[in-house]
């Protein structure tokens, strides 16, 4: 309790926040997030969102104005980079952790969150397939279906209760050790139908 608090303070974080880690990027859509969040700020008047992540000079302004425009200044927090170190208290601080990314690689901030206990709303690339059913998803070119996840795990005690369950089950499945031993099986496998070039010079 008392390093979460730490963190809390350091960062000036709301008792209540939805959380975003990651570049704060187009390709993130940190703005359908913000258009989201938009039509759950009257509802949930004490819920922040705060995004931790690099911004660029010209990203920041941009999502600066965003927030701006959406009528949401002092409920939206850009706390810039945050080192590994901090991520566990900073996801198991918030509410929930959303990542309506339009397109995705591994997606390695959901698995993270969940590792901590936080429920995920996700989409994007690789992030849904590998939380599988343990993340709410969303479609994330519709702020009302991202706000809709949202409000599943705001709403319903028993959803977001289960949300987590599952979100530590699933977390557990993956480790840099597994994913060691399945890149080898993957090179085995190909050496095995694969000959090798025979270097006549040698």
């Amino acid at each position: 309790p008392a390093a979460l608090e730490a963190l809390r303070r350091r960062h000036s974080l709301p008792q209540r926040f939805l959380l975003f880690v990651g570049d704060l990027t187009r390709r993130k859509n940190v703005s359908g997030l913000i258009d989201g969040f938009a039509s759950l700020a009257r509802p949930y008047p004490a819920l922040g969102l705060v995004l931790a992540g690099h911004a660029d000079a010209p990203s920041a302004a941009r999502l600066d104005a965003h927030v701006q425009e959406a009528g949401l200044s002092g409920r939206v927090s850009r706390i810039g980079y945050v080192p590994d170190a901090e991520l566990p208290a900073l996801y198991s601080l918030a509410e929930a952790f959303v990542f309506p990314s339009h397109d995705e690689g591994f997606g390695l901030p959901p698995l993270e969150a969940m590792a901590c206990g936080c429920p995920v709303v996700c989409s994007g690339g690789a992030a849904p397939e590998n939380c599988g059913a343990a993340a709410l998803t969303c479609d994330p070119c519709d702020p009302a279906s991202i706000a809709r996840a949202i409000s599943l795990l705001l709403d319903r005690p028993e959803e977001r209760t289960s949300r987590v369950a599952a979100g530590l089950r699933r977390a557990a499945d993956f480790s840099w050790r597994r994913a060691a031993q399945a890149t080898e099986a993957v090179y085995r496998a190909v050496l095995a139908r694969t000959p090798l070039p025979v270097n006549e010079g040698v």
